[in-house]
């Protein structure tokens, strides 16, 4: 009947309740992309400013992100393509667009053991053979060039190093944040020089002519997380240079400029930062002079460009770290320091110890003194 059915009706959306369990966050919106040797996932998170607050887990399955005032975490598991690569991760978040972006290098990928071919294995096949005897693996014509364990010849990023954090970061272990700005400018620098060297010295289009660049600097933040041992190269650049030409003496031609490069991350892979050249009103207009301003923007922009490509960037900041590291003097301070507080310590249990002296309670009001049976005042 009707009311039957009204009583029934609150214990049947009890029930369902009972049967899909506690409440657990959805997956966040978020989307993975291949390209330039890569795997990308960006998570979207227009509501935050920043990652205060926010709880990030990077494990070798799957993306854990807690965000502040949520009683729950939300897990993106990772595909296989991500699961398999043995590259570290590197994060960045995006305040302006709002997007949480984790990158994995696939050129990391271990070769596969060589599989043989469908006429050796119908060969294998059809071979006799004792019944007591297999058909050994290595006989095979095709497994025999490549070994299991050889690692990709053409693999241009090898697997990093172990990740080194401070003393009371036992392992690398719990979440810490490194600096490496420093680091990340010396490289930056170190690459333009490199590449002013091989590719903008006597240039033959230019009679000879070279370009030299000055005032290199480097602004915006760069900074290498640890966590569960692993290293996360984290960042955000822009330069500015100046540049003026040369003849084949080392004589000034009278034309320069300023460069810039803006906003260039770990992300970009294979794509090189965008360089802007500036040629200044007051160089020379001699056909010599507008010559060489036309190939600094046309030619020369882009090999700057390619030289500050994150994959050979990331790689030396990452090794410029690394370098900075000193483990063996950081466990013999540690060691060194530890006698002085065990010393310190026992002093202090040495002291002779004076028993607390306090003043007897007096019972209040309308209450008797235990043992007397007499009442306070």
């Amino acid at each position: 009947s009707r009311p039957h059915a009204r009583r029934l009706r609150p214990q049947r959306a009890a029930l369902e309740r009972m049967a899909v369990g506690p409440a657990v966050s959805p997956p966040l919106r978020h989307q993975f992309a291949e390209g330039a040797g890569h795997c990308t996932l960006t998570v979207e998170l227009p509501t935050l400013a920043c990652l205060d607050g926010v709880a990030l887990d990077i494990s070798g399955t799957e993306v854990r992100l807690q965000l502040p005032g949520e009683g729950h975490a939300s897990c993106i598991a990772l595909p296989n393509t991500v699961v398999a690569a043995s590259g570290a991760p590197s994060a960045k978040f995006s305040k302006r667009r709002g997007q949480l972006t984790v990158s994995w290098p696939l050129a990391a990928l271990p070769v596969p053991a060589a599989t043989p071919s469908a006429e050796a294995k119908q060969a294998a096949v059809e071979a006799p053979a004792p019944a007591s005897t297999p058909v050994a693996a290595p006989t095979l014509p095709s497994a025999a060039p490549v070994p299991a364990s050889t690692p990709a010849a053409a693999a241009p990023i090898p697997a990093p190093a172990a990740a080194y954090g401070s003393i009371w970061n036992a392992n690398s272990w719990h979440w810490e944040e490194k600096n490496c700005l420093e680091p990340a400018r010396a490289e930056v620098r170190r690459a333009l020089e490199r590449c002013q060297k091989d590719e903008l010295r006597h240039i033959a289009e230019l009679e000879g002519a070279s370009l030299a660049l000055k005032d290199v600097k480097t602004y915006g933040e760069a900074t290498i997380s640890l966590r569960k041992g692993k290293r996360i190269l984290c960042y955000d650049l822009s330069i500015s240079f100046q540049w003026e030409g040369r003849d084949e003496f080392g004589k000034l031609l009278g034309v320069k400029g300023i460069g810039k490069a803006q906003n260039f991350t770990q992300e970009d892979g294979d794509e090189p930062p965008k360089v802007n050249m500036e040629v200044s009103t007051s160089s020379g207009s001699g056909p010599e002079q507008r010559k060489v301003a036309s190939w600094m923007v046309r030619t020369g922009a882009p090999l700057l460009g390619r030289s500050l490509r994150a994959t050979e960037l990331s790689r030396a900041i990452l090794a410029a770290e690394e370098g900075q590291a000193d483990p063996e003097g950081d466990k013999a301070r540690s060691r060194r320091a530890s006698p002085r507080s065990s010393a310190s310590a026992r002093a202090w249990g040495a002291l002779p110890q004076r028993p607390l002296r306090g003043r007897p309670c007096r019972a209040a009001s309308g209450t008797s003194t235990p043992g007397t049976g007499r009442r306070g005042p």
